[in-house]
């Protein structure tokens, strides 16, 4: 099971998605793709400030709870997923801009 969050996407869903794509389908989806991975990471970015903000502000009350800890460790594995993604999408942008390129120098 993926993270879904509230752009109803998933991590799993859009990877499995982009891997299963060819280079056509990308270069065809590519506005669609980039378009839910805009909202998947802003949605990320927007739940990693809710936590970090509400585990600062609790920290005093929360010592002898392992949530923020647990929190934090699930706020680090969603950078680490943002920062895949992008890679992800920066990939993708530079195979169609290569691709574009090589397309161009043929004619």
């Amino acid at each position: 099971m993926g993270l879904n969050i509230r752009s109803n996407v998933s991590f799993t869903s859009l990877g499995t998605e982009l891997l299963n794509k060819s280079s056509d389908d990308l270069e065809k989806d590519y506005e669609e793709v980039t378009l839910k991975l805009f909202h998947l990471l802003a949605d990320l970015e927007l739940y990693r400030k809710e936590w970090s903000s509400y585990c600062d502000s609790n920290l005093d009350s929360y010592e002898d709870d392992d949530f923020c800890p647990t929190l934090n460790k699930v706020i680090k594995k969603i950078s680490n997923k943002v920062s895949s993604y992008t890679h992800i999408q920066s990939v993708i942008r530079n195979c169609l801009a290569k691709r574009s390129f090589e397309e161009l120098d043929n004619d």
